[in-house]
């Protein structure tokens, strides 16, 4: 689900906004992938068939890290959209909260293992 808060917002420009924010998080993941298998070949490690970068272990890798959102998120998330006591301001901190809290845990999760983005 996305969510505009501008009012007048042109659809066309909205969608575009969005393609061109796909396109650049991608640039990233590349990017980053790029960077660790530059740094296995520094190491030392030989760089084998499998590690080729391709868009199809990105979204292989995209996926890993939306299943892990989705594990520590979804019941919190469930929770606060069904609370029928929130008015918007409040479910929109409480999203902010669970937002932080799962990016938070999943930074600490990574930084005790390396995530393999070439698998």
């Amino acid at each position: 689900m996305i969510e505009a808060w501008g009012e007048d917002v042109n659809q066309e420009k909205f969608i575009k906004a969005i393609e061109f924010g796909s396109k650049q998080a991608y640039k990233i993941v590349k990017e980053i992938m790029n960077s660790k298998q530059q740094e296995k070949q520094e190491i030392g490690t030989k760089s084998e068939a499998s590690d080729e970068i391709t868009s199809d272990s990105i979204t292989k890798e995209l996926e890993k890290i939306e299943n892990k959102f989705h594990e520590a998120a979804y019941s919190k998330l469930y929770e606060t959209f069904t609370d029928y006591t929130h008015d918007k301001r409040s479910r929109d901190e409480a999203i902010s909260q669970i937002r932080n809290s799962v990016i938070n845990s999943m930074l600490k999760n990574e930084n005790k293992q390396e995530i393999n983005i070439t698998s």
